[in-house]
């Protein structure tokens, strides 16, 4: 998560708390992050979508609205406009295409009802 700017020390354990507490992950024996078949299907089916929503780089931009927050280079209210504006546009455009998402959730979890579907 580091590497990809995208936690840091203080962050990495509250992102994995949500994750597991949403069924996304579970940690394993080991220690390990292993994705759940909801979190595999979920990241498909959004990649299908919108896979820049998916992508580290796009945690990473939210992470440096906080820096220049932080650094005096934005205001909080620069960034908060900043982030929904960017994910307005994310989220209209999924919701557009839900039945993409609806459609993967199917095929993966071999759903036959066509409401769902």
């Amino acid at each position: 998560m580091e590497k990809q700017k995208i936690g840091t020390d203080g962050s990495i354990p509250s992102h994995i708390r949500n994750l597991t507490l949403r069924k996304y992950v579970k940690v394993d024996g080991h220690r390990r992050i292993r994705p759940t078949k909801l979190g595999v299907t979920l990241i498909d089916s959004l990649n299908k979508i919108i896979p820049e929503i998916v992508k580290p780089e796009n945690r990473a931009k939210i992470e440096l609205f906080v820096k220049q927050v932080q650094t005096g280079e934005k205001s909080y209210e620069d960034a908060i406009k900043s982030a929904l504006e960017f994910y307005k546009k994310k989220l209209t455009y999924c919701s557009s295409n839900i039945y993409k998402v609806r459609k993967g959730f199917g095929q993966y979890f071999h759903l036959k009802d066509e409401k769902f579907i």
